[in-house]
């Protein structure tokens, strides 16, 4: 046997019996990543996890009693119902095989404890009780037991199609801008107008939608972010960026005849990123980044190395680190656009036009109990700050598993790290990990493959 295939069954034998500290399973299309999960949840629900609801539940428990506990403490997190629904499936498929003593891919029959298809046909029957969810249904879930903890009304609602939210915004829109234009304020709208051009009260309303769309309430906008120490994040982050496109290319494009903007954007990169120094003013930034990069070599970073559709030369040359490049090259030319648009007397005229109707709108949604989708995420973080509530909640879960984590945005994150990697260690859920960083779908919604 080769030494990969041998990696590979130990990484597999680890995966699916190692249950006392965190497993992260780092594996490609088609390599079986869902069938190592399965193998993963039949192995501990028919193993470690059947006998620790035994002692938890006293022997004088019926072994129903004790399926439906073990199932309810294994919860599986994904990013899609249709997801969701599969692995419930599997999980079911592979119960049925081993209750009539039929294999199951990846679990050697000679592991499991001699009562395994017994309990696996009672497990099936019960197979209901296991949480396999997405992660927003999770969410939602988390803040309809713990409402009251969370700030939200107990009867809360999920504007899922944003009808009422678009209503209750346009309203606080109108509201506001004719009190601004019947005042002192018209001046300061007219000329925010003006600066934007072409813009109106329309494009008021979207961006409050937006914005709330995106859980932004009233306390983020109240930040400054001016303030220089934020700055020199934002140029951290883009100087971090070119560092690591420029050492992904190496010289790749130095001798290919067609690859003009690539060399010339390459030599741009660097000689923007040694301007860019802490304590920079923003104007001084942006005439550097004028002088070293025309936007036409922007637009190229985020064509040719984001999207890999340049020209013929420059993409064979880059085809061995395609993947990595366009994951790099994408936050990248974000923040080169950021850099670009940074405006402070405009962000100031519109923070001041925008504060009043999101804090409106805001209230009116929180009084009728309406979460945004996106809520679900952020108020369930926030929540999990609750170091009361992150103990009952890890109290109540044995097995955690999270397929796709590629598709993990920040958020969803803490979520994992605040149940999972925080609190006394011997409290902690055992956390398996699955993920693919080739395979990412979801970059647009602000998933990050760093997690």
């Amino acid at each position: 046997m080769s030494e990969r295939l041998v990696q590979d069954a130990l990484a597999r034998e680890v995966a699916r019996t190692t249950f006392g500290r965190p497993v992260v399973l780092r594996a490609g299309a088609g390599t079986g990543k869902t069938a190592a999960l399965v193998a993963r949840i039949i192995s501990w629900i028919c193993g470690e996890g059947w006998e620790a609801s035994v002692v938890a539940i006293g022997a004088t428990a019926t072994e129903s009693q004790i399926a439906a506990r073990t199932l309810t403490r294994v919860v599986a997190i994904t990013f899609t119902e249709a997801a969701a629904a599969e692995m419930a499936e599997r999980v079911a498929e592979a119960l049925h095989d081993l209750g009539r003593e039929c294999a199951v891919i990846g679990v050697p029959q000679d592991s499991l404890p001699p009562e395994a298809s017994a309990r696996a046909l009672l497990l099936l029957a019960a197979v209901d009780q296991m949480e396999v969810r997405t992660i927003h249904s999770w969410c939602r879930r988390l803040l309809v037991q713990f409402p009251i903890e969370a700030g939200i009304h107990p009867s809360f609602d999920v504007d899922t199609e944003e009808e009422l939210l678009e209503r209750v915004v346009r309203d606080a829109t109108e509201a506001h801008l004719t009190t601004m234009l019947e005042g002192e304020g018209a001046a300061q709208l007219l000329r925010l107008f003006e600066l934007e051009g072409e813009r109106g009260p329309a494009d008021i309303e979207k961006a409050v939608v937006g914005l709330l769309r995106e859980s932004v309430g009233p306390d983020v906008l109240e930040a400054n972010p001016w303030a220089q120490h934020h700055l020199d994040a934002l140029w951290l982050r883009v100087r971090n960026g070119i560092t690591e496109a420029l050492q992904l290319v190496d010289g790749a494009l130095d001798d290919v005849s067609r690859a003009k903007n690539g060399q010339k954007l390459c030599a741009g990169l660097a000689v923007f990123r040694s301007a860019l120094e802490p304590g920079m003013a923003v104007g001084d930034v942006q005439a550097a980044l004028s002088e070293s990069l025309p936007s036409n070599l922007i637009s190229h970073l985020s064509k040719a190395w984001s999207r890999r559709d340049g020209g013929r030369g420059e993409m064979d040359a880059l085809e061995h680190i395609a993947a990595p490049l366009s994951r790099t090259a994408e936050p990248l030319y974000a923040g080169l656009r950021c850099i670009e648009g940074l405006d402070e007397e405009g962000h100031t005229l519109a923070k001041n036009i925008l504060a009043p109707i999101v804090e409106q709108a805001h209230r009116v949604l929180r009084a009728k109990g309406i979460l945004v989708f996106s809520d679900l995420l952020t108020k369930a973080a926030e929540l999990l700050k609750n170091r009361s509530v992150a103990a009952r909640v890890r109290a109540g879960i044995d097995q955690l598993l999270v397929d796709e984590f590629q598709d993990t945005d920040p958020r969803q994150c803490d979520l994992v790290r605040a149940i999972a990697l925080e609190g006394e260690v011997s409290a902690r859920p055992g956390l398996f990990i699955v993920g693919d960083p080739k395979q990412s779908i979801y970059g647009w919604r602000s998933a990050d493959l760093r997690a």
